[in-house]
């Protein structure tokens, strides 16, 4: 009976609370922070299971083909560009906040740095005509 009891209780408690799966499809606004200031990047990504790829540029950039993964809450995402002439490999390694955000750090050759990002706002459908 002991058996018994303790079984049903360990079912009945959970051992911790598993993390969030990062949902990173759809268009997201990318503040990179540097020594020079922010620099703003745009990346359109479609995750499907715990593949990313799409899109990153902005600015200076061209856009560029990103590839990334996630797991759990946490993701990569890595992309080269030429940045001011400069060939650069990009990696952001970062998890999604609970509001939905997403923050970390980000590696460009020899720049480093923390970035944050957004969903891009989605703009409302146009109304019907008359």
């Amino acid at each position: 009976m002991k058996t018994i009891l303790a079984a049903a209780l360990a079912l009945a408690i959970p051992s911790s609370a598993s993390a969030a799966t990062a949902q990173l499809d759809g268009a997201w606004n990318i503040q990179l922070a540097t020594p020079q200031g922010n620099l703003p990047v745009t990346c359109t990504l479609t995750q499907a299971a715990a593949a990313v790829s799409g899109t990153c540029g902005g600015g200076m950039m061209a856009p560029a083909q990103a590839t990334g993964t996630v797991t759990d809450d946490a993701f990569t995402l890595a992309y080269d560009v030429t940045f001011g002439g400069t060939p650069l490999h990009v990696v952001y390694t970062g998890h999604q906040q609970t509001d939905g955000t997403i923050a970390g750090a980000f590696a460009a050759g020899p720049y480093n740095g923390t970035f944050t990002g957004a969903k891009a706002a989605v703009a409302a459908p146009a109304p019907a005509a008359p």
